[in-house]
Parts: C-alpha cells; structure tokens; sequence
C-alpha cells in the first residue's frame, strides 16, 4: 500500500491550494444549466468552496424517485472535475445489494486513480470481502481484519486529500449492501478534518440496510441536506421548450405539468412520447409512468401490479401479498409510488397507469396475479364485485366459491345499472359450469342481457336454447324469452316447431303449457296472419291471470289482446295501470314488450299526451338501467307520439336516433316502427327522395307479416300516393287489411289503412270506392279516435261533391284539433279554405286559412297541403317530385293529373275531388258555351280570369292572399286543360263573364 501511497503523492497534480479553483467561474461556465436547480448548486458549490480549506463537507440530497437528484449529483461532480478536483464517485444499486462492498469499491475504479493504485485495491476489497464472511452476529461490528483494512483506505483517502481537491460523491444510499454501509460510516466520520467534500443522494422515507452510515454522519458529522422541490410550471415549460420548441411548449406545457407533477424523470418521458409521435395517445402518460416504475428496484413493480389488480381501499398486508413480498418492502413501496405522486388512497389515480402497469405482465403472469387476489380478498370477506372482478381474469377450477360469488356480483351489477359488467360476470361463471341445468339457466339470463346490450350479436345465443330446450333444461320464464327472441328476429319456423312440438298438453308440464298459451296468444298481436282460426280462438280462450302477481308473458298476452279487440277505445284500466307496477327489466323480455304494448295501445287510442309522459319515462328507465336495445325502441315510439302530434321534423329526427342506436339487425322485425315514422315525416316535409332512401333499406322479410309491417306498408302507401303512384299505394293498404282480417270489427288499428285505400281508390279515378272505404272507417272508429276520425272524413271530403266538402272538412278540423295532430289540423284547414273557394264562399275561406295559418306548427305544415298535391300530380316515375311546385295553397291542386296526361286506365288521376265535381256538375257551360271551361275549377277560372287582365302572379297573389307559387301552379294546370302555351292564349271574355268577380274586384 505504500508504494501505491507514493505513486498518489508522486503524480503530477498541483499541491492543493483553495485560491486556484473560483466558484464565480465554475458556476458560470462548467456546471450545466439544470432547471430550477440553481440554489442546489449554488449550495454545493459553497460546501466545495469551505471544504477547501481544509474542513470536510457533507451533503445529502434527498428527492423522490425520478426527482432529479442524481442528475444533480452528476451535474455538480462533472462541474469539480472539470475545475481540477479529483472526483471518487459510486453508484449503490438495488442489484448489488447482496453483493459486499459493491459501493464502497467502486470510489477507487476511476481513470483518475493510477492503474497500480486499481489494482492494489481491488485485492484489498477481495480480502475484506473474505473476512466479512467470518463476521459474526452483530452487523455493527467491524472484525479487526478489515479494521485495518480500513485505516489503510484511510490513510490513502487523507493522502489524496493532501495533494488535490478530493470530491466524493455516493448516489443511492438506500441500496447500499450492509458492508458499505457499515465501512464507509467507520471512514467518513474520521475524515471530517482532512478536507473532502462528499455528496449523497437518497430516496426519502426509505430505511436503509445498515443503519450504521446514517448514525455515524448524524452524530459526529455535520451534514447539508438538500432536497429537491418538484419543477413548477414554468421550469416544466421551460423543459418542454427546450426539447419541442416554443410553440409546443404553449400547447402542451400547462397539461404535462399536471401530468408529471413536476417529476423531473416523468416529464422526460412525455417528452420522448411526445417527439415519438404519441402525444395525443390515451396511454401516453401511463407509458411514461410505466417506464419511470422500470427503473426502479422489482419490489417497486410488484407492488404497482398488485395495486392495479387490487384497486382501492386494499390493506398493506394485501398488498404485500399479492405481490408475494415482505410487509416492510411492500409498505416501503407504497411510499415510493405515493411520493411520485400518482396514487390515490391505495388506487391510481389515472386507469391509464393501472392499464399499462398490467399489459407489461405476460397473460399467464396476470391469470397467477388475479388468482392471488381473488384469493387474498375472499379470505378478507370481500364484496362479490371486487371479486368477480378478479376471477373474470383466471380459472375458477379448485375454487368452489366462485361460481356463486360471480352470479351474486352480476345481480348485483344489474341492480346498479351495469349490465354490460354482469354479462362478463356470467359468461364467465357459464365458462367454469358442468351442471347442463345451470348452464341452460346461465345461457337463457346471458341471452337476455346480450339483446338488450347488443341486439346485433344476441341472435347468436338462440340455437344453444333451442339446445338445452330439447334436452328439457330450461325453465319456463327461460322459455317464454326463446319464444320471445324468436319472434321479434323473425324466426317463425323455429317459433312454430316449438308450439307445435311442446302444445300437447299431456306432454307439457302445467307451467311449461302456460308459458305456451300466452305466446299464442300474443303472436295473433305480433303477427296477425301467423296462427289459423283454430289455434287463434284457443289462444284468445288462454283464461286471464290473478291480478295479484301475474307473469310477464301472460301479462302481455291479455295487452296483446286488448289491442286487438278492444278496437280505439281507451286502454283498459288493467293495461294502463301495468305500467306503475312494472318496467322493462333484466330478469325477463317480456316485462318491456308489456310496456311497449301498452304505451303503442295509448299511441293507436290518441292519448298521445300519456302516451309522451310513459315515453319519457320508460326512457329514462332504460338509460338508467344501461339497455340499449330498449332505449332505441323507446325512442322510436317517442318519435311516432311526435308524428301523431303534428311534428314531423322531430318526429323525423327521433326515427333517426332511434335507427342509429343499435345496427339494423339489432332491430330485428320491429325495425318497421323507426323506419315508417321516419317514411311519414319525410313525406310530410315534402322530401320524397329522403323517404325513397329510407324505403330502400333492407328489412327483414318477416316483418311484413308483423305488427310492424302495418306500421311499414302503411308509410310506404302514403310516400307511393305522394309519388303519383295510386296503385301501388291502394295494393300496400289492402295488404294491411289482409294482416288484421282476424283482428276485431271495432277501431283502426294501428294505422288507419282504410283511410289510406280510399285515398289510393281516389287517385285511381274511383270515388265511390273511396267514399265506402272512408264510410266504413267511420263506422268503426270509437269516440276516442278522433285522429282517424279526422283523416276518414277528409278523405270522404276528397270523394265528395263540392257543396258537401265544407261541412266534412269542418268536422275534420274539429277531430284534428281534438287529437293534437297540428300538422294535420293545419292541412285540413288549408283544405276547408280551398273547399270553401270551390263553392265562392271567399269569406269563409278567407277565415279557414287565417285559422289554418294560426294553427300551422311550423313552415313545413304551411307548405304540407302544396307538397301533398304537387308531389301527386309532379312526381315522376321513380317517385321523385319535380321542383319548383311550392306553396301554401296546394291541396285544392291535387287533381292528379300526371304530367304526361291522364291514362286510359285511370282517366282522371283526382286524389281530392275533382273527378266528385265532374260526377255533380255540369259538362257545359250553359251560359258561355266553352266546353274547356268546364275542366277548370272555380280557383283555375279566378286566377285564369286575373291573368287575363294582365295582373302578374305577384299582383294576383296578393289579391287572392296565395303565395305567386301557388299561382304558378293554377296557371300551369289552366293552360294545360286549355290545350294552350301560355296567357296570350287564355279566353279573356269568357273567362271574365264566368267569373264576373275577378274583373270587378
């Protein structure tokens, strides 16, 4: 050792002198710039300074992990290098702490110290290590080998200490191995006078190995500490700046200072996400905090780990457990992760962390950890669903309390809205079953819970039912919902092999026979024309249920057949009153199909107020409970309350969230209600090509010959009237009648199709058909149904001779106002007023369209009754409308003519009654002997007549109180019945004799 002792004193290093090295100069040119660092070097550069001259300085720096402190550490140890200082520097690490004097060896391997000084050392703390495994129980004491072991280090260390400036610097006290820790207290409290200056850093709140370092420097050496405050936001902003520029910097630098919390190391990964292109990514900040955990020691990420499996509230000794650790090292770790500040209580604070902290893991690593805290809480009584939680993530095979615990969370998850999380608790729990029994009940409950979140994909669950149905598993409330299912996705061969196979009743256990019964029962409703005579008396023969706590199925078998046969009547007192005691639930389908039948029963029976109270109700109840599928159906009758209302444009808009809720095959055959709402408002706004597109969307073939299917044909007869096509209308409205021919005698129905095939028998020429058709409808129709009232008398009105359409149009204001329909009551206004012309009443007319204007819902409804007639008489083959034939005054144009003329089979196209006035009035003028004349209607000769006289459509507007459009359109029908190009052909004399009014006025 003395040789090597001389080999120091010998080489060529200035004597120490404290004057040659100034602080001035190394803190402005040497030392980086850290940011917000500048009073930390400040202060170590001072204690480097005092140490000069000749008294040690210690200093310990203290900053949680990833705060900066060993970039500090190394920063100011480059600085002292730089200046002349010899630097002896170590870095403990949490994988050489078994290792014995790791650290402490490490302060001589440096290119500073010669090569013979290495290598006489490396033999030195060959030997120590030696002798410290003959060291016996007490850690504290240094065996006498290595004693002078040390005095020799020493004296090597006082030696240097003499020559040049020594700086030591020990990073990471908290991993130190027990025998540094030990040795290195013995040699810095006999070096407090030989000058050295020392810097260390450490984690705070950790407990090293050896105590003995820390109570040698605490009693006998006076030491700095310093400790490292987290960057504020402008020292982030700063950071961000100089990595990614200014304009990054104004972006970005406010939320990565909320993210990193001013952790140096964080903020450093950010910004290496950040350059990598993942600024914008969801996981950016839980990669980042992934990779600050990396560096840390393993036990750090095993507890990170176990806390993302364990979630909130978990204790210390969970904790410790999960992460198969000590309790001291596993609480040591909580400190850790608390002081980077990215926990709350025992939880992450952002899932991200949780997320990411887990995807590190290999699957099997995670199925073992899940396995370990399903274990660890069920022995701690945890609730079902912190467990489920954990055995959805491994197998359930030697664990015999699992089954039930997942049942029990997924009820519980139902009860709180969260049917999503109860089907992964089922299908999980179905995955570990054996009993056939238990997994039909499984299947048939996952099922359920699949329609109503995912209708789309439930159909796919139907075949293993039908399974265990065969096998005799399921339970009757199971297969009430295959029945159910079945039906609304169209599958009627199925649904009728299952009636037909399980009906008898000597095969069928009483509860299994009833369950059938009502399905019966209820499919005449669903789909009328499915069950023949026989089976239909049997079904409506199913005896009623106690009213004290009937089933879901029979519950909507007895609605099912009051909306058949209690016609337009009030709902019974019974059917309204189901929906206080029940709402659409997990626990069985039909529960909702019995809502959804009685709300439709107050739809089809005008009480379309109640009808929007239950609606929103029912909604709500739906949202709250998470089903989508439910929501969607909802809202779709929602949307045909608001057509029914006279509000098209919501009505159209609420078809349309109703349709893009759930797919289309989610919809299943009641994919008829949306899209028909949708059909009528589209017609109702006069956007033909819209309604066109709706109509081409593929339905399911069985929903024609469903329920909804009336609702379908229904609208697509009314876009096909306003298209200009009659027949096809007429043929979609007799389809209807086929569908309900064994419903009963009394009421409409859910659609008024007999009022529509008048509307079609008119359009083909044929008034006395329409006027049975419309007779009949009133004949049916209850006192309550004041809708279809309106629209049988309007269109008896259309099929009638002029002077007896006022009296009928009256009656069919009334009976639209009666029912709220102001969209309706506006058009049957617009066309009392033209009526009223038709006869030379302008004063009556003058006030129907002074109410009809006043009663209009918006500028749609001033519009409908143009649009009806000029998409009749305009449209083109394809059906689309041509353009400019907008105006108020429509409805008495709707004469049908088509624009390439009347066809020998329909040789007068009238929707609305000019083929009555041509039955009732005369076919020559006696008076004026134009025989022309006699095609025009008593409004065409007016407007005809003031043209004549030069007046403009402007001028003859404004006399008439029309809009110009409207004008345009009485011309344009004039000079065709005229066989005429324009006004220079128009018979002024005659004209003005006929209508002596128009030149006089």
């Amino acid at each position: 050792m003395n040789q090597s002792q001389h080999q120091i004193r010998t080489h060529e290093t200035p004597p120490r002198r404290a004057a040659e090295t100034a602080p001035a100069e190394r803190g402005s040119i040497l030392i980086p710039s850290l940011i917000e660092r500048e009073d930390v070097f400040a202060t170590l550069d001072r204690l480097y300074d005092e140490s000069l001259h000749g008294s040690s300085r210690f200093a310990l720096i203290q900053a949680p992990l990833g705060g900066g402190k060993t970039s500090v550490l190394h920063g100011f140890l480059e600085s002292v290098r730089q200046s002349g200082a010899l630097v002896l520097n170590a870095s403990a690490s949490h994988q050489e702490r078994t290792v014995q004097f790791s650290t402490l060896s490490q302060l001589f391997q440096t290119a500073q110290v010669p090569k013979a000084l290495r290598d006489a050392m490396d033999i030195l703390f060959s030997n120590m290590a030696a002798c410290e495994g003959t060291a016996g129980p007490d850690q504290n004491v240094i065996p006498d080998p290595i004693a002078a072991d040390l005095r020799t280090i020493l004296g090597v260390l006082v030696d240097l200490c003499a020559q040049v400036p020594l700086v030591l610097g020990i990073d990471n006290l908290h991993h130190l191995d027990v025998a540094s820790s030990r040795c290195l207290g013995w040699i810095f409290s006999r070096l407090q006078n030989s000058g050295p200056t020392v810097v260390m850093t450490e984690r705070p709140g950790r407990r090293p190995v050896g105590s003995r370092l820390r109570s040698e420097l605490l009693e006998h050496v006076p030491v700095h500490q310093i400790d490292l405050a987290p960057l504020g936001r402008d020292g982030v902003r700063s950071m961000v700046s100089g990595r990614l520029g200014e304009a990054e910097a104004d972006w970005h630098g406010t939320r990565y200072a909320d993210l990193s919390g001013g952790n140096p190391l964080i903020l450093r990964h950010l910004i290496h996400l950040h350059s990598a292109g993942m600024q914008e990514h969801p996981s950016q900040y839980g990669f980042a905090v992934l990779s600050v955990l990396l560096r840390g020691e393993p036990g750090l990420l095993a507890v990170s780990r176990a806390l993302a499996v364990l979630g909130s509230d978990a204790s210390p000794r969970a904790i410790a457990a999960v992460a198969g650790m000590d309790l001291d090292l596993a609480e040591d770790a909580m400190h850790t992760l608390g002081e980077l500040g990215i926990l709350q209580g025992t939880a992450f604070s952002d899932p991200c962390v949780a997320a990411e902290v887990l995807a590190d893991l290999p699957r099997q690593d995670r199925t073992v950890l899940r396995r370990r805290a399903a274990v660890r809480l069920h022995e701690q009584g945890a609730p079902a669903a912190v467990l489920a939680a954990q055995l959805v993530e491994t197998t359930l095979a030697d664990l015999p309390w699992a089954r039930e615990t997942l049942a029990r969370a997924a009820r519980e998850a139902l009860a709180g809205g969260q049917p999503g999380q109860a089907l992964a608790f089922l299908q999980h729990a179905l995955r570990a079953q054996d009993d056939p029994v238990r997994q039909a009940a499984l299947r048939a409950q996952i099922s359920r819970l699949k329609w109503q979140a995912r209708p789309a994909k439930a159909a796919v669950t139907l075949p293993p039912l039908e399974s265990d149905l065969a096998a005799g598993h399921l339970q009757p409330g199971d297969l009430a919902d295959l029945c159910w299912m079945l039906a609304w996705y169209g599958e009627l061969d199925t649904l009728r092999e299952i009636l037909e196979r399980r009906g008898r009743p000597e095969e069928t256990p009483p509860a299994e026979a009833g369950v059938l019964r009502a399905v019966r029962a209820w499919m005449e409703s669903m789909y009328p024309a499915w069950l023949d005579g026989a089976a239909a008396a049997a079904a409506r023969s199913t005896p009623r249920q106690s009213a004290q706590r009937p089933d879901p199925w029979s519950s909507a078998a007895e609605l099912a057949d009051v909306l058949v046969q209690e016609g337009g009547g009030r709902p019974a007192g019974r059917a309204e009153g189901f929906l206080y005691a029940a709402r659409p639930d997990h626990d069985s389908l039909w529960s909702g199909e019995s809502a959804l039948l009685t709300v439709l029963r107050l739809v089809y029976s005008d009480e379309l107020d109640a009808a929007a109270d239950w609606c929103a109700h029912l909604l709500s109840e739906a949202r709250r409970r998470d089903t989508p599928a439910w929501t969607a159906v909802f809202t779709a009758v929602q949307a045909e309350v608001a057509l029914r209302r006279g509000q098209p444009a919501t009505a159209a808009a609420g078809a349309a969230e109703a349709l893009a809720a759930i797919p289309p095959a989610g919809w299943g055959v009641a994919i008829g209600l949306p899209i028909s709402t949708l059909v009528l408002a589209e017609v109702a706004l006069g956007r033909l090509h819209e309604a066109a597109r709706h109509l081409a969307r593929p339905v399911p073939e069985a929903m024609l010959h469903s329920r909804y299917g009336l609702h379908y044909l229904y609208a697509r007869g009314q876009y096909r009237l306003a298209a200009g096509d009659p027949r096809p209308a007429l043929a979609d409205f007799l389809l209807c009648a086929g569908l309900t021919r064994r419903w009963a005698g009394r009421g409409t129905g859910p659609v008024p199709w007999r009022a529509g095939a008048a509307q079609g028998w008119l359009g083909l020429g044929n008034q006395e058909q329409a006027r049975l058709l419309a007779r009949e409808e009133l004949s049916r129709i209850t006192p309550q149904s004041s809708r279809a009232r309106g629209l049988a008398l309007r269109v008896l009105a259309d099929a009638s001779a002029p002077a007896e359409r006022p009296h009928l149009l009256t009656g069919a204001a009334a009976a639209m106002q009666e029912c709220g329909d102001r969209f309706e009551h506006a058009r049957t206004l617009f066309a009392l007023r033209d009526a009223y012309l038709d006869v030379d009443d302008h004063v009556r007319a003058h006030r129907a369209e002074s109410e009809a204007l006043a009663a209009e819902s918006g500028p749609p409804a001033r519009e409908a009754g143009s649009r009806a007639g000029t998409e009749r008489e305009g449209a083109t083959p394809d059906g689309s409308a041509t353009d400019g034939l907008e105006g108020m005054d429509g409805l008495d144009g709707l004469d049908g003519s088509s624009p390439a003329g009347p066809t020998p089979a329909a040789p007068d196209r009238r929707v609305r009654g000019g083929a009555g006035r041509r039955g009732h009035g005369a076919k020559r003028d006696p008076e004026h002997g134009d025989d022309r004349l006699v095609s025009l209607t008593a409004r065409e000769r007016h407007v005809a007549a003031l043209a004549g006289q030069g007046l403009t459509n402007q001028e003859i507007a404004e006399r008439l109180l029309i809009t110009p459009s409207t004008v345009e359109q009485h011309l344009t029908r004039v000079f065709r019945k005229l066989g005429i190009t324009g006004r220079a052909g128009l018979p002024d004399g005659p004209l003005r004799a006929a209508m002596p009014e128009a030149s006089t006025s």
